[in-house]
């Protein structure tokens, strides 16, 4: 029952890529409702379909209901344990935030994966983007030298002095 399930979610999200391809957004719309309404709730999949879906927003220029959509996957990942993808989420949430005007809220969702990555197995840390996300605030903490230092010590605990991560300077400071 379980695999049949999941085939029939992995088929529709085919179809809303070819319906995406050929440009017919209403009927990829439908067919993610229709995933939604079959994808076993707070499930991994389900997760990744939320993903998907916000990606599939973010292609067609709708990013506040992008950020609503990634939002919910981030919460259902960590109700389940999945920490990684809400890390993940909440990366793209403030990564959509690299702005002069939304800088705050880009430290904000940046900060959430740093609360995340606490509960977290360390082999599942190594593998997240956890790095990225700190060298991206070591960046963006700019003059706050205590919250650097503090930032900085804590991801040498998790993986030693040479954790950092080359990133593209932030758009906004």
């Amino acid at each position: 029952e379980q695999k049949n399930k999941q085939g029939e979610i992995s088929a529709y999200f085919m179809l809303t890529q070819s319906y995406t391809a050929d440009k017919k957004k209403d009927r990829a719309e439908d067919t993610y409702r229709t995933i939604f309404e079959e994808v076993e709730p707070d499930s991994p999949l389900e997760v990744q379909m939320y993903m998907n879906y916000g990606s599939h927003l973010l292609g067609n220029s709708k990013k506040s209901k992008a950020e609503e959509i990634f939002e919910k996957a981030a919460e259902t990942a960590q109700k389940i344990g999945e920490y990684a993808m809400a890390i993940e989420c909440y990366r793209i949430i403030a990564t959509l935030n690299d702005t002069v005007l939304t800088k705050d809220k880009m430290i904000r969702y940046f900060e959430k994966c740093l609360d995340i990555a606490k509960l977290m197995e360390p082999s599942v840390r190594d593998q997240s983007s956890l790095r990225f996300v700190a060298s991206m605030l070591i960046l963006k903490y700019e003059g706050d030298r205590d919250k650097k230092t503090i930032l900085d010590n804590e991801m040498k605990t998790y993986f030693g002095d040479e954790w950092r991560v080359s990133v593209e300077k932030p758009k906004a400071g």
